[in-house]
């Protein structure tokens, strides 16, 4: 690092160089070149002082320090006496020949002149201005600050590697961070809770007769209960819609997992809707964990190779001299995109992705599920007494066997049990398969084959056999062929979809086809479908028709949206009209319909009000036409009650079966864990939420509600939400289990905490001087956990946030062992004591000492 003295000299120097040039031939240009060190700059990623060449005119940079310190790929071979790389993709090659000066780029050659280039073997001098001609990187010169500056941009692989440590950084911490989680018991009461998810709405038959329906939900016997209703303000409540379900939840056994009374429905290789029980193993949370694979391959050594599922990083490692890497990753069910991100050492990038469709009928390999039901069909046209049983067990790793068995217990004792079997798999990465066969009766399977961003595909085909069934329809096969694929056409996104249905019965056959194309940019929307259906036993078609719809976004008055369509048949407009909506009242929506119909000879105009509040949504409705004008209104949201504070909570979101947390800290004065009398709650307190699988599923609030019922999440306190700044909480993170129907309340233990100061010297010669820079790590023996700080640069420290407990303060011993030093003492055990009052650990000191003698 050069002085103030150096530096103003420098400065000097530039400034007789710059009178002296206006005068000066070329030659005496060259022969007046001298070295001059400059601060290089880049915005958020560089300041370093580097010597570059300057003749009076022009600047000249070194290449191999400049684009070393960009981290651009650039290398000296002394065999050929060349730098070569390539800049900032792989395809973008240059090379440039020291003997004879040729620079080479993806684009140009040319031969450098002496006033273009100055060659100190291997490094060599490039006049800053051809930076920006071959390789666009504008530099700028201050000669008052004597600094050089590019301006910063993101694709610098500089800036790319500082990118893939904070990445790498933030994954490691939230590990850190699941793995401190301390779980929270699960209260399930015998009778609590209480959700009311609610409709109303008024018809226009007549006066006062109004239309409601309703979803009970409430904790009861230990599990959820689940009543729905309908009915209206003249006959009551409609007996015969009357619902209900009651359900127990097992935990912690493979072999039991639910208990059901009530209307059940029996689902897997035999389906049917019952009033009865059922027993199943079925997790109550639907599996988002599939299984392990192993994703290797081999790159360069000392690449950096990164692991991203579904966008976000799971992993990272370094490849050894072999250029091996190896990943186990976890499959979740549904779709997964996985991208290998490999880094080399020069600034070299490649990537290599796949997609896994795991279908969530698959069961992991070795596992089987079952499920046994019972009871009676009042709904069907079957009706009486079944008892039905599916199992699906995992086979491999991805097929799944089911069988499924059916035994009418009342009716025609001549009725054989029904058996069916069905076999799923994941035939490659992004195609599954399913097959169901009913022995005498039926037997079909559909393909799906999904590439996100490219094309996807199902189909479908069912065999009928033995269609006592079907007798009505006479039903021999169904075919159903979908694809869909997004397109880009002039910039813009336009989907595709093209479904064919296929019926073929005794006597003839019928087909349907759907199409339909979308675009929408920022401005406007267009969708365009068709529907064209026929049959074997009629000339031509049955249905031909097409429907237009464009709406126009981003206007400030109003959004309109249009609609159109045309019979090809008749070659003539069914329909037509237009709505118009615009947002009123911050929440609310008002659309004003028109509606015209030529085939029928009818017209309609219909104002539509939406009203959203945060405890309901009411929709009112006026329409007019040719024949009458009606008015209808309806009303929807939800109530619960919350037996954690007595309250009642309104809301427009339906509730029943969800789950609600409830945020309840307090100042836990004996740090037991535990609220004791005279320990206040903290109202200002708030948590953020995060599924149990590391993933956000709330921001910083006090209650969250919407949760999936019976899943576990974890809460993270706020520490800043607290009210004093010598509190924390006593546990990092709490896990927790959501009950349905009912708002769990979390009571999260605060504690006082404590301070702790001191300092750190080394001996010298001259005596103790502070040292900073080095780690203090402050154990908690009691929990195990490692709390890290570094000292000033005057060898001081202090940290705040100490719970009670007891530690171990010690320098970082890998530190002290690089440095040749230990300390004295080798450690400090202190004890925080719980209580009200906050106290402070002062002269908590260390003095360095050298390993081996001091020099006299």
């Amino acid at each position: 690092m050069f002085g103030w003295s150096q530096r103003n000299a420098t400065w000097w120097r530039l400034v007789v160089v710059l009178i002296l040039s206006g005068s000066v031939s070329a030659a005496a240009q060259v022969a007046s070149r001298e070295e001059v060190p400059l601060t290089f700059s880049v915005p958020r990623l560089i300041s370093q002082e580097i010597i570059v060449w300057y003749d009076g005119d022009q600047l000249f940079l070194p290449m191999l320090e400049v684009f070393g310190l960009l981290s651009v790929d650039a290398r000296y071979d002394s065999d050929r006496n060349t730098i070569s790389g390539f800049f900032l993709e792989q395809e973008r090659e240059f090379a440039l020949a020291l003997r004879t000066a040729r620079l080479t780029t993806w684009e140009k050659q040319q031969f450098l002149a002496p006033s273009e280039a100055i060659v100190v073997s291997p490094e060599v001098y490039l006049r800053s201005d051809l930076y920006a001609e071959f390789f666009g990187l504008e530099f700028t010169f201050d000669f008052a600050e004597l600094s050089i500056t590019l301006p910063f941009d993101s694709t610098f692989p500089a800036w790319e590697r500082i990118e893939r440590e904070r990445r790498r950084t933030r994954l490691l911490a939230q590990e850190e961070q699941l793995g401190r989680v301390t779980p929270l018991a699960t209260v399930r009461p015998w009778l609590g809770g209480a959700v009311l998810d609610w409709s109303l709405s008024t018809t226009p038959y007549g006066p006062g007769n109004e239309l409601y329906s309703g979803q009970l939900g409430a904790v009861v016997a230990k599990g959820d209960l689940e009543v729905g209703f309908t009915g209206d303000s003249r006959r009551g409540i409609d007996a015969d819609a009357l619902n209900g379900r009651w359900r127990f939840v097992v935990d912690r056994t493979p072999y039991l997992g639910q208990v059901l009374l009530g209307d059940v429905n029996a689902t897997g290789s035999i389906g049917r809707g019952l009033r009865g029980a059922a027993l199943t193993n079925r997790p109550v949370v639907p599996r988002r964990y599939f299984q392990t694979i192993e994703i290797a391959g081999t790159t360069g050594p000392d690449w950096e190779v990164e692991l991203y599922v579904g966008g976000r990083l799971v992993d990272f490692q370094t490849t050894g001299p072999s250029g091996r890497y190896r990943f186990s990753v976890d499959v979740d069910y549904g779709g997964s995109i996985i991208e290998v991100r490999k880094f080399g050492p020069n600034g070299e990038q490649e990537t290599e992705q796949r997609y896994l469709q795991v279908p969530f009928d698959l069961v992991p390999e070795g596992e089987l599920e079952y499920q046994a039901v019972a009871g009676e069909d009042r709904f069907g046209s079957d009706s009486g007494w079944y008892a039905l049983g599916n199992i699906a067990y995992g086979v491999a790793p991805n097929v799944t066997l089911g069988v499924g068995v059916e035994h009418l217990l009342s009716g025609d004792s001549s009725v054989s049990p029904q058996l069916a079997a069905s076999l799923s798999g994941q035939l490659t990465g992004n195609v599954t398969a399913a097959a169901r066969w009913l022995p005498r009766r039926s037997i079909g399977g559909n393909l799906l084959l999904t590439m996100p961003a490219s094309v996807s595909a199902s189909l479908s085909h069912s065999r009928y056999f033995d269609r006592s069934d079907e007798l009505a329809r006479g039903l021999v096969s169904e075919t159903d062929l979908t694809l869909s694929t997004p397109l880009r056409i002039a910039g813009q996104q336009v989907s595709a979809r093209y479904n064919l249905a296929f019926d073929q019965f005794d006597e003839r056959a019928v087909y349907r086809m759907y199409a339909s194309v979308g675009v929408s940019t920022r401005y406007a929307f267009l969708s365009a479908l068709g529907r064209y259906s026929g049959a074997s036993d009629i000339d031509g078609p049955i249905e031909n028709r097409i429907q237009l719809i464009a709406s126009i976004q981003r206007l400030r008055l109003a959004r309109p949206l249009l609609r159109f369509e045309y019979d090809l048949l008749t070659k003539r407009v069914t329909s037509y009209g237009i709505d118009v909506s615009r947002s009123v009242l911050g929440t609310s929506q008002l659309t004003l319909s028109y509606r015209e119909s030529p085939l029928a000879g009818s017209r309609s105009v219909g104002l539509t009000f939406t009203y959203l509040t945060d405890f309901a949504q009411t929709t009112a409705r006026a329409s007019s036409s040719t024949r009458q004008t009606v008015v209808t209104t309806s009303h929807r949201g939800s109530i619960q009650w919350d037996q954690a504070t007595g309250g009642v909570h309104l809301s427009r979101r339906a509730g029943v079966g969800r789950g609600h947390a409830r945020l309840r800290p307090f100042l836990d004065y004996d740090a037991d864990g535990t609220i004791d009398a005279g320990e206040p709650l903290v109202e200002t307190a708030t948590a953020r939420l995060w599924r149990s699988t590391g993933r956000p599923a709330g921001g910083r609030r006090r209650t969250h509600p919407g949760l999936q019922a019976y899943d576990s999440y974890v809460l993270q306190v706020d520490p800043t939400s607290l009210p004093d700044p010598l509190t924390r909480p006593l546990f990092d993170d709490v896990a927790i289990d959501v009950m349905p129907n009912m708002v769990t309340a979390v009571d999260v233990p605060v504690v006082v905490a404590a301070d702790i100061s001191g300092v750190v010297e080394r001996q010298s010669t001259s005596g103790r001087l502070g040292i900073g820079g080095l780690r203090i790590q402050m154990i908690n023996l009691g929990r195990d956990q490692l709390t890290e700080i570094s000292t000033f640069t005057t060898g001081d420290y202090y940290h705040l946030g100490l719970i009670p407990g007891r530690y171990r303060i010690q320098l970082d011993p890998e530190q002290l062992g690089q440095l040749g030093y230990q300390s004295e003492p080798a450690s400090h055990e202190v004890i925080v004591p719980a209580g009200a009052d906050p106290i402070s650990l002062e002269q908590i000191n260390f003095l360095l000492l050298p390993t081996t003698a001091l020099p006299r």
